[in-house]
């Protein structure tokens, strides 16, 4: 061929010798393994700042947390405007939410046992309203989803960063009037 088309990557005209992944001569895609042992730019992965393979740079960081206020009570009343804290790494996920779960729902990802409560958020805390009227009373869980790395036999997309058990009681229940919380009418 025209132009030394016909060269390997060594320089000799049909030697066949060709670039790894990693962009070595007759490599053996050795030279770029990621901590994963694929070549980088075959996907393989890196560690993060924390040293995780193929982590977000958040292990070594405050974990993601969500809690009812004011904290520490540990329950709502139906009929009393309700609402709670969050407080989230500054790279995580734009995909994560908060939801609000019933007691007894395994903590996997479970979208039709659970309501999200606050998606598209932005920053690195903040408090939302929870709206409780429309739920039973009973114990209830608000859980940090977080985003998951899709890898594995049996990847999930989400995972519980941090769950904040919660009851949820009647606004006849003598707790809410002890609390100040005005009764439902």
């Amino acid at each position: 061929g025209m132009g030394g088309s016909c060269n390997g990557c060594d320089g000799v005209a049909f030697s066949g010798a060709r670039n790894d992944a990693c962009g070595v001569c007759r490599g053996d895609n050795t030279t770029c393994l990621g901590c994963d042992r694929v070549p980088i730019p075959l996907g393989g992965l890196r560690n993060d700042a924390c040293g995780v393979c193929g982590g977000r740079d958040d292990s070594c960081a405050r974990p993601p947390r969500v809690a009812l206020l004011p904290y520490p009570l540990s329950y709502a009343c139906r009929g009393t405007p309700a609402s709670f804290s969050w407080e989230a790494r500054s790279n995580r996920s734009s995909a994560d939410f908060i939801a609000l779960c019933p007691a007894g729902v395994p903590r996997v990802y479970a979208p039709a046992a659970c309501t999200p409560v606050l998606d598209g958020f932005s920053g690195t805390s903040g408090d939302a309203p929870l709206l409780v009227d429309s739920l039973s009373a009973g114990g209830y869980e608000l859980r940090y989803m977080q985003k998951a790395a899709e890898t594995g036999p049996y990847p999930v997309p989400f995972t519980v960063a941090h769950a904040f058990p919660l009851e949820l009681r009647s606004a006849s229940d003598p707790s809410c009037a002890v609390l100040g919380f005005s009764l439902a009418a």
